[in-house]
Order: structure tokens, then C-alpha cells, then sequence
């Protein structure tokens, strides 16, 4: 009986605390990788080095990954209780993990002229 207390009175609120950094820690995490690589600009025009300029977005890329992995777990943990429509912890679920993947898809959106332009393009 206590296992079963424990779950259910711990359960939930550690499923809810896991949706928060797709929610907070990945768009900043988005805006942090654009202020880097505007700042990374002048130096990378007088190396000519373009490589570390994919390197820093792939490092941001892979730390929201990281950010977001537990909202998909705890969305598609909560997805067979909605039918409890009090809570909203479902709902949460999906909205953390849908701006997570929307900061994802800014990231690519940022990382292109990257891949396209030269670094001393002005």
C-alpha cells in the first residue's frame, strides 16, 4: 500500500516539474544561441573559420534536445488520463513540448545563413 501512496501522491507533481524546462529553458536556450552567434560574427570573419560557428548552433541544439526530452516523456505519459478534464497537466504537457519543438524549428531557421553565407557577408 505505501508504494502505491507514494506514486500516487508524488507521481503527478514530478510529472508536471519535468514539463517546466521545455517551457522556460528552451526558447532562452533559442535566443541564447542567436546573441552567441552574432557575437561570434567579427571573430569568425577574421579567422575564416565557419566551422565553429555550426559548432556552437549543434551545441545548442543538442543542450534543447536535452531540455525538451522530458515534456515528450511526461506528454506521452499524461496522454491516456485526459480524460480528467480538472487538470491540466496534459495540457501543459503539450503546450511545453510544442514550444519546445517551435524553438527547435527557430534554431534551424537561424542555423541557415550559416550554412549558406559566407562568415564576412555584410
Amino acid at each position: 500500500m505505501a508504494a502505491d501512496l507514494r506514486g500516487d501522491l508524488l507521481g503527478r507533481p514530478l510529472l508536471i516539474m519535468a514539463i517546466w524546462p521545455a517551457l522556460i529553458v528552451v526558447p532562452l536556450l533559442a535566443l541564447a544561441d542567436q546573441s552567441v552567434a552574432y557575437a561570434l560574427a567579427p571573430w569568425l570573419c577574421a579567422k575564416q573559420n565557419a566551422l565553429s560557428g555550426h559548432v556552437v548552433h549543434a551545441v545548442f541544439l543538442l543542450a534543447m534536445i536535452i531540455a525538451s526530452v522530458p515534456a515528450w516523456r511526461a506528454m506521452r505519459r499524461l496522454a491516456p488520463r485526459e480524460k480528467e478534464a480538472s487538470e491540466s497537466a496534459p495540457v501543459l504537457a503539450v503546450v511545453g513540448s510544442l514550444i519546445a519543438l517551435l524553438s527547435i524549428t527557430i534554431l534551424f531557421a537561424l542555423w541557415i545563413p550559416q550554412w549558406v553565407l559566407s562568415p564576412c557577408f555584410t
